[in-house]
């Protein structure tokens, strides 16, 4: 009876393993669809692995929408607090509610670049936020300098409506 425990509890592990293990080269493409999706905090997964992001960044210039409207916030000591709605068409931006200066009319490229830039940096903290399953950003704190005050950015997303291609 033992042996055959075992076995069965090793088969039980390779299958899980299997099941477990994706190829990054493989599945660089998203697949999202449309409609609305929302960024609950309990739903994200957090990290400062640049390898994750750069995985992150590489499925969303792959295959990331042209059209689409997202909700972020600013995460930083400034005036414009935000929420701001942002429109995409064409993959340029459209419009941005309510009206922003231009460093806040940001687009998901330009968040992706904000924290690929701050990675280029090597700032010296890095940590983002990303849906499992869809493997999108969804949001970001980048602290350039640990010795300097009120430099630190971030913004969280909370919302993301895909539009019909």
């Amino acid at each position: 009876m033992k042996p055959i425990l075992s076995l069965l509890c090793a088969l039980l592990a390779a299958g899980c393993q299997l099941i477990g293990t994706t190829d990054d080269t493989a599945a660089d493409s998203l697949r999202l669809g449309t409609g609305t999706l929302s960024f609950p905090d309990t739903a994200l997964v957090e990290s400062t692995d640049r390898a994750v992001f750069e995985r992150l960044h590489r499925r969303w210039e792959a295959s990331g929408p042209d059209d689409y409207t997202f909700v972020y916030e600013p995460i930083c000591f400034c005036l414009e607090r935000g929420p701001f709605t942002v429109t995409v068409e064409d993959g340029m931006l459209a419009r941005i509610e309510p009206d922003a200066p231009d460093y806040r009319r940001l687009t998901l490229d330009s968040l992706y670049a904000r924290v690929a830039d701050a990675y280029a940096q090597n700032a010296a903290l890095v940590r983002f936020q990303y849906k499992p399953g869809q493997e999108l950003l969804a949001g970001f704190y980048i602290d350039y300098n640990e010795q300097m005050a009120d430099e630190e950015f971030g913004a969280r997303v909370t919302q993301l409506v895909l539009s019909a291609p």
